[in-house]
C-alpha cells in the first residue's frame, strides 16, 4: 500500500511541474481551412502554435472592397486558453502581425488589427489591443505592422479572437494568402524585433509575434516618400506603409529633367514652379507668374474696426489676408466711482498680467510693465522678425538649402540645410574606366551629376553630352544673360539662374538690407516704441500721441507714421513742432482731446508705420478715467453723541486743485441730516455737523459729489461710526500692517497691534490675546507701543487664508479684530533609504524603505504612504520616527528599467515627490520558487514520502538481521549450557534449569518479534 503512494507522489510531483506560462516571443500562426475551430455554432479559421506545413491547404482571402470599414477576416484560439496547461494567458509588451503575401490593387486602403478576450459563458468581448491603421502595400507584398499591448491576462477557459479590419474607398481587391505549404521552400521573416524567422515547409503564411521587444518604424508609404531629389533615378517604396517598408532609388541609365516641382525651383518666388510628365524622358519644367494675394495689410482693409488686418508673406506667392478679432477688455477698470476709503487717492491699475495687454498681432511681443501696480501699463513691441522669406535666409553658399521656418512671426528662424552633393570636382567621379571621360557636371551645386561619356573631345556634341559634361564639344555654359541674370549648370543641363550678389535680383541676399539694397530689401524689424506717459486721462485733456522708431537698428526720419483709435486717424509728425524733439530725428508725434462724451474705458491705440513697402503695427492702452479725486479727512475715528463732525478735504483733477460746487449730504438709515452746498476755493473745503443726545448712535454716511465743464465725476462716500455715551469701554484694535503677510507651515507667524480708545489714545499695559484654528497665543507690549505676538504654525494645518482673531482687555473695556494671514506649503524632506542596488532580477525583491521628515527634522507621522513601482501601487508601512517600508516582487514583465516613485501627501497640502529607477535583467531561482512553488513543494514532499518509507523499510530489514544475529547468539549460549550440564558435569541441576529458562524465554521473545517484522515488510 505505501508504495502506490510513493509512486503517486512522484508522477504529481512531475506533472505540476510542467512549465505554465508562454515565454517571450511566441509566435502564433493564422491559419487557413486546415485549423478551424467552431465558435457559438460557427465555424471560423484559427490561430494555433502549430506552423502550417507541406500538407497545408492554401487559404486565399480574395474580396472586391467597398467604401468604408469592412471586415477582412476573424480568428479564434484553437482551443480555450489553459485547456492543457490550465493556466492562464499573459499578453504584455510590443506585438507584431505579419503577413507574407497581401495587397491592394485597382484601389488604395488602410488596415488594422484587434485583439479581443471573449468569455465562453456569455460571449461577451473584452478589447486588449487596436492597432493604428497601417496603408495596405500592393499585391503579393510582405508586410508588418505593430501595436504595443499593455499588460493584460485572459482567464482560462476563454478565447483570444483576432479581427482584421480593412478601410478603401471601393472598387478594387483585396487580397491575403496563407497556410499555403511547399515541400521545399520557405518564409523568411525578418522582424523588427531584430530577429530573423524560418517558417519551414511554407510558400506563403501569416503569423502574429506576441510578448516580443522592438518598435515600428515605417520608411515609407509610397513611391512618393523615396524621392530622393535626383531625376535619373527611378524611387520606389517596397512593402510600403509596413514596419518593414523601405526605399529603393535605381538609377534609370535616362536623363529626365525633372520628377517634381521641387526640381524646377528657379529661386524667384514670384513664380509657380510646376514639373511637366515628371519622371519621364519628356519631363520638362515650367515656371508662371503667380497671382500676388497681397503686399502689405493695407489691400487687406475689410474696413471692419473690430478686426485687425494683416497680409501673410506679403509679396509672395503664398501672400494671404488675415483678418483677427481684437479683443478689447470692456471692463478693466472697475467702474464703480464710489471710493470707501477716508482718502480718495488715483491709484489705477492699467494691467495685472501679460495676458490683458494681448493685442492679437502674432508679430508684437505683448508686455504688462509692473503689473498689479499703480504703475502699470502695457506695451507692445515689435518682434526682431528674424526672416519673411527664403531669400532673406540666403546665405550665398550654394551647397546649403536656404529656409526661412515661421516666416514673418516672432519665432521665425533661418534653417541652413547642408546638401550632400554627388561630387564636388571631376575626380569623384572616377569609374575605372580609362576608356571614358569622368565628369562632374554642375560641380559647386546641390545639383551636380557625375557623367561618364566615351567620346567628349571629338568635337561632335554626342548624345548625353550637355554644355555641362562636354564644353568642348557642345559649348561653355556660363554667360552673363543681363544684369541680373546668367547662364548656369544645375547637374548636366544648362539653366537660366539668377546672378547671386547683385543688388536688384529681387533677392535680398546675405549683406545686403534696406539701406545698402533697397530694391531687392525691405526692413526687417521695424520697432515701435509707444506708450502713454499717465496711468490715466480725463475728459477734456489733450493727449501726446508719440513714437520712436529703430529700422533694422537705424533711427528713421521719413517713415509714414500714424494712429487709429476712438479718435479716428491722426498722422504722426517729424516736423519738431509736436514736443517731439528736432524735424530729423526719429521720433514722430502729434496731440489729441479727449472727447466730453466718451465712456470710462481702456481703449487701445494703434500706431501704424510704413516704410519701404513693410507695415508694422503697435497697440497701446490708453485709460480713460473721468474722474475727479476727492482727499477727506476727519477729526476723530470714532464719535460718541454730543460730538462735532468735523469733515475737511481737497478737490483736484489729477494734479490740478478745482473751484467747483459740492454737493454734500450726512445720513443715517437714509434720512438725510445734512445737505449744504459748498464751493472748493482753490480745491479746499470744510463742514460740520454736531450730534446731539437725541441722535442715535450707529453708522452714518457722508456723501460729497462734484462735477466740472467736461462731465468729470467726483463722488466720495465713508461711513463713520457714532456710538452712544455708554460705549466709552469700547477699545480699537487694528492690525499693523507689515509686507510680512505670508508665511511657511513649521515657522513663527508673528502679529503686531494698536490699542487705543475712542478718543483715539495709545492704551498701554492692555492684556492681549490671539487665538486661530484652536490655537492660543499671548501678545507683548514693545517699545513703540504696540502689542505683538507669534505662534507656531503646526504643519497640521490646510494652506492658504489662516483667519486670527486678536481681543484686547483693559479693566473694563474691551475690543477686537479680526485679520488673516496666508500659510504656505511646508517643506516635507525625502530621502530613499532602500533599494541600494540597481540591478535585480525577477523573481526578487525590491524593498522600498524611505526616510521622510519636515524642514525642522520632524517625523512625518502617517499609518502608510503609496509608492508606484513600475504600475503597480504598494503600501509603505510605517515603522516608527519617520520611516515607511514596503516590498515589491520583480516580475519577468518588468524587463527593462521599472521606475521607483514615491509620493508624500500628509493630509495638509504638503506633498514631495521623489524618483528613482532600477534594471531589471535576468530571472532569479527565486522566480521559479514562487511561480512553481507548489509543484517543487510536492516534488520534494514525494521525496520525503520515498525516503521516509524506504528508511523505514530498510530500518525493518536492518532490524530483522540484527534480531537474527541476536538469536543465533542466544542459540550458542543455550548449546553452552548443555555441553556444561550433560557432558562436562560442570553445572548443578538448579542452575542449569534457571539459565535454560532465562534463554529459552528469550529466544522466544526474538522469535516473535522477527516473525511480526517480516509480516510488516512484507505488506
Amino acid at each position: 500500500m505505501h508504495s502506490k503512494w510513493l509512486v503517486l507522489a512522484i508522477i504529481l510531483g512531475f506533472i505540476l511541474f510542467i512549465p505554465n506560462v508562454f515565454g517571450a516571443n511566441e509566435i502564433i500562426y493564422l491559419r487557413g481551412s486546415s485549423s478551424q475551430v467552431t465558435i457559438d455554432s460557427n465555424t471560423f479559421n484559427a490561430m494555433s502554435v502549430v506552423s502550417p506545413t507541406s500538407n497545408s491547404v492554401k487559404e486565399t482571402i480574395n474580396i472586391t472592397t467597398e467604401a468604408g470599414i469592412h471586415e477582412l477576416r476573424t480568428w479564434y484560439t484553437a482551443d480555450p486558453i489553459g485547456f492543457y496547461t490550465e493556466q492562464s494567458f499573459v499578453l504584455s509588451g510590443p506585438a507584431f502581425l505579419y503577413f507574407s503575401n497581401i495587397g491592394i490593387t485597382n484601389d488604395t486602403g488602410t488596415y488594422r488589427w484587434t485583439i479581443y478576450d471573449v468569455n465562453m459563458d456569455d460571449y461577451s468581448e473584452t478589447e486588449i489591443i487596436q492597432s493604428d491603421w497601417y496603408v495596405l502595400p500592393t499585391l503579393e507584398s510582405s508586410h508588418e505592422t505593430f501595436a504595443n499591448i499593455p499588460s493584460y491576462t485572459i482567464p482560462v477557459g476563454n478565447y483570444a479572437k483576432l479581427v482584421v479590419d480593412y478601410n478603401a474607398n471601393g472598387g478594387g481587391t483585396l487580397q491575403a494568402i496563407m497556410d499555403e505549404g511547399s515541400d521545399s521552400q520557405t518564409v523568411v521573416y525578418s522582424s523588427s524585433n531584430g530577429i530573423q524567422y524560418t517558417i519551414n515547409q511554407a510558400l506563403s503564411t501569416a503569423l502574429l509575434l506576441l510578448n516580443t521587444t522592438g518598435s515600428c518604424s515605417v520608411v515609407c508609404d509610397s513611391n512618393n516618400s523615396c524621392d530622393d531629389s535626383e531625376s535619373s533615378t527611378i524611387d520606389t517604396c517596397s512593402n510600403a506603409g509596413g514596419c518593414n517598408s523601405a526605399c529603393q532609388n535605381i538609377d534609370s541609365g535616362v536623363e529626365i529633367t525633372c520628377s517634381s516641382n521641387s526640381d524646377c525651383d528657379d529661386t524667384n518666388s514670384l513664380t509657380t514652379d510646376s514639373c511637366l510628365n515628371p519622371g519621364t524622358e519628356s519631363s520638362s519644367c515650367s515656371n508662371t507668374p503667380c497671382t500676388i494675394a497681397c503686399n502689405d495689410a493695407s489691400v487687406c482693409d475689410d474696413t471692419n474696426s473690430s478686426t485687425t488686418d494683416s497680409c501673410l508673406n506679403p509679396g509672395t506667392c503664398s501672400a494671404a489676408c488675415s483678418y483677427v478679432d481684437v479683443n478689447v477688455d470692456p471692463d478693466p477698470v472697475d467702474p464703480d466711482p464710489v471710493d470707501p476709503d477716508p482718502v480718495d487717492t488715483d491709484e489705477e491699475i492699467i494691467c495685472s498680467s501679460n495676458s490683458v495687454c494681448n493685442d492679437n498681432s502674432n508679430i508684437t511681443t505683448d508686455t504688462c510693465v509692473n503689473p498689479g501696480t499703480i504703475s502699470s501699463y502695457c506695451e507692445n513691441s515689435q518682434c526682431n522678425i528674424a526672416c519673411s522669406s527664403n531669400d532673406a535666409c540666403d546665405d550665398g553658399d550654394t551647397l546649403t538649402t536656404d529656409f526661412c521656418a515661421n516666416a514673418g512671426l516672432c519665432d521665425a528662424g533661418c534653417v541652413y540645410n547642408s546638401c550632400n552633393p554627388v561630387c564636388s570636382s571631376d575626380s569623384d567621379c572616377d569609374d575605372g574606366n580609362s576608356e571614358t571621360t569622368d565628369v562632374c557636371a554642375g560641380a559647386g551645386r546641390c545639383s551636380s551629376i557625375c557623367k561618364n561619356l566615351p567620346d567628349v573631345g571629338n568635337g561632335v556634341c554626342d548624345v548625353g553630352e550637355t554644355e555641362c559634361s562636354a564644353p568642348a564639344d557642345c559649348g561653355v555654359c556660363g554667360e552673363s544673360i543681363s544684369d541680373i541674370y546668367e547662364l548656369a549648370c544645375i547637374g548636366n543641363s544648362c539653366k537660366t539662374t539668377i546672378k547671386l550678389g547683385v543688388c536688384g535680383n529681387d533677392r535680398c541676399e546675405s549683406g545686403e538690407n534696406y539701406f545698402t539694397c533697397s530694391a531687392d530689401c525691405v526692413p526687417q524689424n521695424i520697432e515701435i516704441d509707444a506708450s502713454f506717459a499717465d496711468t490715466f486721462y480725463v475728459r477734456g485733456e489733450t493727449v501726446q500721441l508719440k513714437v520712436t522708431l529703430l529700422v533694422d537698428g537705424e533711427k528713421v526720419s521719413d517713415a509714414g507714421v500714424k494712429a487709429i483709435g476712438f479718435f479716428g486717424t491722426v498722422p504722426l509728425l517729424n516736423d519738431g513742432k509736436h514736443d517731439e524733439g528736432t524735424r530729423n530725428d526719429n521720433i514722430y508725434a502729434n496731440f489729441i482731446t479727449i472727447d466730453t462724451a466718451i465712456e470710462e474705458n481702456l481703449y487701445p491705440v494703434t500706431f501704424i508705420v510704413e516704410l519701404g513697402g513693410v507695415k508694422s503695427e503697435k497697440t497701446a492702452f490708453i485709460n480713460i478715467v473721468p474722474k475727479l479725486s476727492f482727499s477727506v479727512d476727519f477729526d476723530k475715528e470714532f464719535f460718541v453723541l454730543g460730538d462735532n463732525i468735523n469733515i475737511g478735504g481737497k478737490l483736484t483733477l489729477k494734479d490740478k486743485h478745482m473751484n467747483l460746487p459740492l454737493d454734500l449730504n450726512l445720513s443715517f438709515n437714509r434720512e438725510i441730516l445734512l445737505n449744504q452746498d459748498l464751493n472748493s476755493a482753490n480745491g479746499n473745503f470744510s463742514s460740520n455737523y454736531r450730534t446731539t443726545l437725541i441722535n442715535e448712535s450707529g453708522d452714518y454716511i457722508v456723501t460729497i459729489k462734484a462735477t466740472d465743464e467736461n462731465g468729470n465725476v467726483g463722488v466720495f462716500e465713508k461711513t463713520i461710526t457714532v456710538l452712544s455715551p455708554e460705549a466709552t469701554n469700547f477699545l480699537i484694535v487694528e492690525i499693523v500692517d507689515t509686507n510680512n503677510t505670508i508665511f511657511e507651515k513649521g515657522f513663527e507667524a508673528e502679529v503686531s497691534v494698536t490699542v487705543k480708545n475712542i478718543e483715539g489714545n495709545i492704551v498701554s499695559d492692555a492684556i492681549v490675546e490671539g487665538q486661530t484654528n484652536g490655537l492660543k497665543f499671548s501678545f507683548e507690549e514693545n517699545d513703540s507701543s504696540e502689542y505683538v505676538g507669534s505662534f507656531r504654525i503646526p504643519y497640521q494645518t490646510q494652506s492658504g487664508d489662516l483667519d486670527i482673531k486678536v481681543v484686547a482687555q483693559k479693566q473694563n473695556k474691551q475690543g477686537s479684530v479680526e485679520t488673516s494671514i496666508t500659510v504656505n506649503d511646508a517643506k516635507i524632506n525625502l530621502e530613499i533609504l532602500e533599494p541600494k542596488r540597481d540591478n535585480f532580477l525577477a523573481g526578487e525583491e525590491i524593498k522600498v524603505k524611505i526616510y521622510a521628515v519636515y524642514e525642522d527634522d520632524t517625523p512625518l507621522v502617517l499609518e502608510s504612504i503609496s509608492s508606484i513601482v513600475g504600475n503597480e501601487i504598494i503600501e509603505l508601512k510605517s515603522i516608527g520616527n519617520g520611516v515607511y517600508e514596503g516590498i515589491y516582487l520583480v516580475k519577468t514583465t518588468d524587463e527593462g528599467t521599472v521606475s521607483v516613485t514615491i509620493g508624500l501627501d500628509d493630509g495638509f497640502d504638503n506633498t514631495v515627490s521623489e524618483e528613482i529607477s532600477v534594471d531589471v535583467s535576468g530571472i532569479s531561482y527565486l522566480y521559479y520558487l514562487r511561480i512553481y512553488g507548489t509543484s517543487i513543494g510536492l516534488l520534494l514532499f514525494a521525496a520525503i514520502i520515498t525516503v521516509v518509507f524506504g528508511y523505514g523499510l530498510l530500518k525493518k530489514r536492518l532490524g530483522i538481521n540484527a534480531l537474527r544475529n541476536k538469536e543465533k547468539q542466544v542459540l550458542e549460549t543455550v548449546k553452552g549450557i548443555q555441553t556444561q550440564y550433560f557432558i562436562e558435569g560442570t553445572m548443578d541441576k538448579k542452575v542449569y534449569d534457571v539459565q535454560m529458562e532465562k534463554h529459552e524465554t528469550k529466544l522466544q521473545d526474538i522469535r516473535e518479534t522477527i516473525k511480526q517484522m517480516a509480516s510488516k515488510v512484507k505488506k
